[in-house]
Formats: structure tokens, C-alpha cells, sequence
């Protein structure tokens, strides 16, 4: 029986229980340094209350987890050790963030040369992240067993075999969504987020099929997992997507290119990835500030005044978010253009519309931002992680399968943006706002 003999108070979930193994991975430096990387990087400048971490995140997304098990123990056998294994998994699952948490993953991704004959993916870097700090930062290392070590990664990185443990930490349903819905919906003060992780919880089981087992649902949770689901996609469109996080978000990443552009060591130090134990210990010593630290005390003005603007909250503007889709679009092949576009062709077209924004072509940024349907599953092809629904005779199903549930006819678009520092007043940008959709057109071969 895992003996959790310590307690930490939380505004979500209540008592978190902890083990004296947890508490002394918690008491490591590469954990504390998580109370330092905000959860959702500069949302809090239009959501003020959004300044909870990954520190935090991190212990429910345990609790979270361990409630699954127990619940899944309830309907067959588990072991202590299983238990165990899937606590320190979902405790340490975020160990790997950088400053800002998602916002790096994108500079990590662009400047990492994977060896040749592999694909180097955000998440594969992210993993590669989070297992190089478990094996060799030793203040955590030495707070593992090998066996340990070896089944943490199973449970992060995964395998070809799926495994119902590893569902509860890494899954379409998983134990991570459940608590950043609740949390990020709580500290940013808004409804959208709110599930019913109780019914979600108690309606979870495994479901074996040959050498895999799977984390299900029984079938009377199906409607609670569906206002998950929806949870997730208004949150993604009101909170994640939001338009001034999306202009903060563009805006350090635009920052930090710049820096590594105009030779900022430390900020090419820190993104550019080659899997060695001195890139591993240098990145767990930035956080969030320490960032705008090393920026704001650079030589280099470019990256320094999108910094010093993001501190001071003289954000950009949103000159244009259009929605690439056939309604805004018509034209499949600029609209394929527009969608496709390569890191070049963002940059040619940054400096074509400078020239009508009146501004240096650094200060532009062109993006095209994807919002998926969380519900999402192609047809004839079962996903991976997909959710699966148990029914009552113990037959598997998808959640598409289930005509009463409105998750399947939730929208995925993409959408492009322009931002860009503004001086114009509110009045004349709709003006401004046409004409750089003319000119965006034109530029994809196409017409208004």
C-alpha cells in the first residue's frame, strides 16, 4: 500500500497526499524551478489572475492520476507498484518545460538538427527534455531506481504497445487535461473549464485487448467526457487562443529568434537542443524571468525592445485574423498557399506588408494558428491515444460513434495572423485591416 504521510493544500483538488519519495523529488532544484515557469506564459496580462505554474499543475495532475488508479483498482487487480510508478510519472511529466512552458517549444523545434534517418518532432523534444533531466540531473536521478527511471520513460514517452498506465499520463483522456482544464479555467476566472472530473473519474476502467490494455470509459460516463471535450474547445478558443495570448505568445517567440539572429550566446545556448548533459543542466537554470532578464540586459535592440514592450504591456496589434477556411477563402488554392506557408515565404510577406504598416520588417510577424477539433478521429482509423467508450456488453467503441454527442461537429480551422506595433486609432483599422488582406492575396495568387 503506497504511504502518503504528507499533504499539500491545494486550491483545486483540496489535500494532495504525498509520499517521502515525491517530497524529496519536489525538494529538488529542476522541480522548485517549475514555481517559476507560468502555466499559460503571459496570459495573466489579459487574464490577471492566470499566474498559477507548472509547480503546481504538476502535484494535481498526481493527485489526478492516483484517483484514477484507485478507481480503475476498485474494478481489477492493481499493484502498489503500478501505483506507484504512475504517481512519479504524472509528478514529473512537465519536468521538461522551458520559460514560458509551450511558447518554447516552438524555438526548441525549429533549431533542432535530428540525427539523420530520424524525425525531430516539439513532443519528441519535449520527452527527450523531460527523460535527459530524470537521467542525469542527479538531484532527481538519485531520488530513482533504475527500474524506476526505465518505467517513468515507458510511461512518458511510450511505446508501441499501448498500456493503460500510460493512457492515465499521456492520452486524449488523461490525467494532465483534467487538471489544466480545471485549474487554468479557475485562475483565469472563467466557466469554460469546469468538467464533471468526479463522473469522468468514477466512469474510467480498463479494457484488455490481447497483449495491450487501454484506458476506457464505461458508457454512463460518455456525456461527462463529451463536457470535457467541448471544456477543452472553448477553452482553446476563449483562454489558449485568446488574442492578446496569441499576440504575447508570437511576440517572445519573435523576441527570442531575434536574440539568437543577432547573437544573444545565451539565448542560442538554451535552444539550440543536442541531447549533451551541459545543454540539460543549463536549461534547468531559466525560467520565465530569467529570460526577460538576459534580454533586457542585452546589447541587441530588436530583441530588447519586443521585451521591453512585453514587459511594459505596449503589446501589438492584431492587424488581421483571417480564418483560412472556404467561407473567408474561397479559393482552395490560395487558401492551400496561405495554410502551407514556409518560414521564407512568412518572411517575404512580413516585409512586402511592412511597407504598408509603416513599420521595420522585424516588427511584423505573419502566423498561421491551428484550432483542432478535440474530437477528432479520421474515419477507419483508431488513433493512438483515442478515447475509447466501453458499452454495456463490454463492447469497445469511439466516441464518434455516438450520434447523440455534438463533440464530432466541433470546427477545426486554421487561421492566419498578422500582428504588428499599430499607432492607428481604433476607427481607421478595419481600413488597414482590408488592405492587408488585399495584399495577402495578391501575394498567394489570388484576388479579393
Amino acid at each position: 500500500m503506497i504511504e502518503a504521510r504528507h499533504e499539500i493544500r491545494d486550491p483545486i483538488h483540496g489535500l494532495i497526499r504525498l509520499t517521502d519519495q515525491e517530497i524529496s523529488i519536489i525538494n529538488t532544484p529542476p522541480f522548485q524551478r517549475l514555481r517559476r515557469i507560468k502555466q499559460l506564459a503571459l496570459a495573466n496580462l489579459v487574464y490577471p489572475g492566470a499566474l498559477h505554474t507548472r509547480f503546481e499543475h504538476s502535484l494535481g495532475t498526481l493527485h489526478i492520476a492516483d484517483r484514477i488508479m484507485s478507481t480503475v483498482a476498485m474494478k481489477e487487480q492493481l499493484y502498489d507498484n503500478d501505483i506507484e510508478i504512475v504517481r512519479l510519472a504524472a509528478l514529473l511529466h512537465d519536468i521538461g518545460h522551458g520559460p514560458f512552458s509551450h511558447v518554447s517549444e516552438y524555438l526548441l523545434d525549429d533549431y533542432y538538427q535530428p540525427p539523420a534517418g530520424t524525425p525531430g518532432t516539439r513532443e519528441k523534444i519535449h520527452e527527450k527534455l523531460t527523460m535527459d533531466i530524470i537521467s542525469h540531473e542527479s538531484s532527481i536521478a538519485e531520488k530513482l531506481s533504475d527500474q524506476q527511471r526505465e518505467s517513468v520513460r515507458q510511461m512518458i514517452q511510450g511505446s508501441n504497445r499501448r498500456d493503460m498506465r500510460r493512457d492515465i499520463v499521456s492520452s486524449d483522456l488523461d490525467a494532465d487535461k483534467i487538471d489544466y482544464l480545471l485549474r487554468d479555467a479557475y485562475y483565469a476566472g472563467v466557466k469554460y473549464g469546469v468538467i464533471d472530473s468526479d463522473k469522468i473519474i468514477d466512469s474510467f476502467r480498463s479494457f484488455s485487448s490481447g497483449s495491450e490494455t487501454f484506458l476506457s470509459v464505461d458508457e454512463s460516463g460518455i456525456f461527462a467526457v463529451e463536457q470535457l471535450i467541448l471544456a477543452k474547445h472553448h477553452m482553446t478558443q476563449q483562454v489558449y487562443s485568446h488574442r492578446i495570448r496569441v499576440i504575447t505568445d508570437y511576440m517572445i517567440v519573435r523576441g527570442l529568434r531575434l536574440a539568437i539572429e543577432d547573437g544573444l550566446a545565451e539565448i542560442k545556448d538554451l535552444y539550440f537542443y543536442d541531447g549533451s548533459e551541459d545543454f540539460c543542466r543549463n536549461y534547468i537554470g531559466y525560467s520565465d524571468e530569467d529570460i526577460f532578464d538576459v534580454v533586457l540586459k542585452s546589447e541587441f535592440e530588436r530583441p530588447r525592445r519586443i521585451f521591453d514592450s512585453l514587459r511594459s504591456r505596449r503589446l501589438y496589434k492584431q492587424i488581421l485574423g483571417l480564418r483560412l477556411t472556404p467561407t473567408y477563402v474561397p479559393d482552395a488554392i490560395v487558401r492551400s498557399r496561405l495554410v502551407e506557408l514556409s518560414q521564407e515565404e512568412k518572411k517575404n510577406l512580413e516585409c512586402e506588408l511592412s511597407t504598408r504598416l509603416g513599420c521595420e520588417s522585424w516588427e511584423v510577424i505573419v502566423e498561421v494558428k491551428n484550432v483542432k477539433n478535440p474530437a477528432y478521429q479520421a474515419p477507419g482509423v483508431l488513433e493512438p491515444e483515442a478515447i475509447l467508450i466501453v458499452d454495456r456488453e463490454g463492447g469497445r467503441k469511439s466516441m464518434k460513434e455516438y450520434e447523440e454527442l455534438v463533440s464530432g461537429e466541433l470546427p477545426s480551422f486554421n487561421t492566419l495572423h498578422v500582428i504588428a506595433p499599430c499607432q492607428l486609432a481604433s476607427a481607421n483599422r478595419p481600413e488597414l485591416a482590408e488592405n492587408i488582406r488585399e495584399a495577402i492575396f495578391q501575394y498567394a495568387g489570388g484576388s479579393v
